[in-house]
């Protein structure tokens, strides 16, 4: 069986857990909004972070489809174009990343 391959077996474990990592922090903005709190740059993070990994999990499959994936009938050469969309709409990732490191700069104590 050719699951049994580290090859493909580890990449496709990779995917699964960087796809379950942003559910969970889906789950956790989510429950913030719920909350009634300001979440903009969790959002942010989660935009960031979601958007790369799906762009890194379709090119993952990609490979893993080998020169067949390329090909126009298969879906996963559709996900991968599309995937690259995803870091451009409502918020490219440099403008996620300013928003996570404005935050982050203004929580610290002393800004000088």
């Amino acid at each position: 069986m050719i699951s049994s391959y580290q090859g493909v077996s580890f990449p496709i474990a990779e995917m699964h857990t960087h796809i379950t990592v942003a559910r969970n922090m889906l789950y956790h903005v989510a429950s913030l909004i719920n909350a009634g709190m300001r979440a903009s740059t969790e959002i942010a993070a989660l935009k960031l972070f979601s958007s790369e990994m799906c762009q890194e999990v379709c090119r993952q499959s990609l490979m893993l489809h080998g020169g067949r994936g390329y090909h126009k009938s298969f879906a996963v050469e559709r996900l991968l174009r599309d995937s690259l969309a995803l870091t451009i709409a409502e918020g490219t990732s440099q403008i996620c990343k300013v928003i996570i490191s404005n935050a982050i700069y203004n929580a610290l104590p002393d800004k000088g």
